[in-house]
C-alpha cells in the first residue's frame, strides 16, 4: 500500500476491508509477467520476434500489443487476436501443418522402403530440401514457397489448398476462376 500498488476500501455491507490493485499495480504485475516470459523466452527466438514487433508497428504504430498472442511455429513468430475462436483457428492451423508434413515424411517413408542403400541418402536429401525434417522447417518451406506466388495461391500454398479444392470452391459458389482469384 506505501507503494500505492493496492488500494484498501471498508465493504459498506460488512465492515471488512477490500485490497483492489491500482493502476500502477497492475501496470508493475504486467511488466514482470512479461519480464518472466522474456527470462524463459530462449535467446535465438528474440530477432524473429523483434521483426515481428516492428513490422506490426510499422502497420498500424497504435497497435496494442497486449491484444495479441505471439506464438512460433519452428522457429517462424506468429501473431493472432487473442480470442477463444483466434485461438481454435492457431491450433487448427497448427495441427494441419504437422498433419500435413507427417503425410509429406509418409510418402518418402514408402519411396525410402522400396529403395536400395545408395538411393536412400538420396532421398534424406530431398526430405531435407523438399519438406524439412520438422514441421517448424516444414512451415518455414512453405511461407518461401508461397513468396514465389501471387494472388490467392500464396495463400492456398501456406494453407494446402489444391488446385482442384479451389476448383471445388468455385463450383460451388458459381464462380469461374481466373489468374487475379
Amino acid at each position: 500500500m506505501s507503494e500505492k500498488l493496492l488500494k484498501k476500501k471498508i465493504d459498506p455491507e460488512s465492515s471488512w476491508p477490500l485490497y483492489c490493485i491500482t493502476k500502477k499495480g497492475r501496470e508493475k504485475v504486467e511488466k514482470q509477467r512479461i519480464k518472466l516470459e522474456i527470462d524463459s523466452l530462449e535467446e535465438k527466438w528474440f530477432n524473429p520476434l523483434r521483426n515481428l514487433f516492428i513490422r506490426m508497428k510499422k502497420e498500424d504504430p497504435n497497435v496494442a500489443l497486449d491484444r495479441y498472442c505471439f506464438t512460433f511455429i519452428g522457429e517462424i513468430p506468429t501473431v493472432f487476436t487473442k480470442s477463444v475462436e483466434n485461438m481454435e483457428s492457431h491450433i487448427a492451423f497448427e495441427r494441419s501443418i504437422w498433419e500435413r508434413h507427417a503425410r509429406e515424411l509418409e510418402r518418402f517413408r514408402e519411396e525410402w522402403m522400396k529403395a536400395g542403400a545408395n538411393e536412400r541418402s538420396q532421398i534424406d536429401e530431398r526430405i531435407r530440401e523438399e519438406v524439412g525434417w520438422s514441421p517448424g522447417e516444414y512451415f518455414k518451406k512453405l511461407l518461401r514457397k508461397a513468396e514465389k506466388e501471387k494472388g490467392i495461391r500464396k495463400i492456398m500454398t501456406i494453407y494446402g489448398i489444391t488446385e482442384e479444392m479451389l476448383e471445388e470452391m468455385y463450383k460451388a459458389q458459381g464462380k469461374v476462376p481466373t489468374e487475379e482469384n
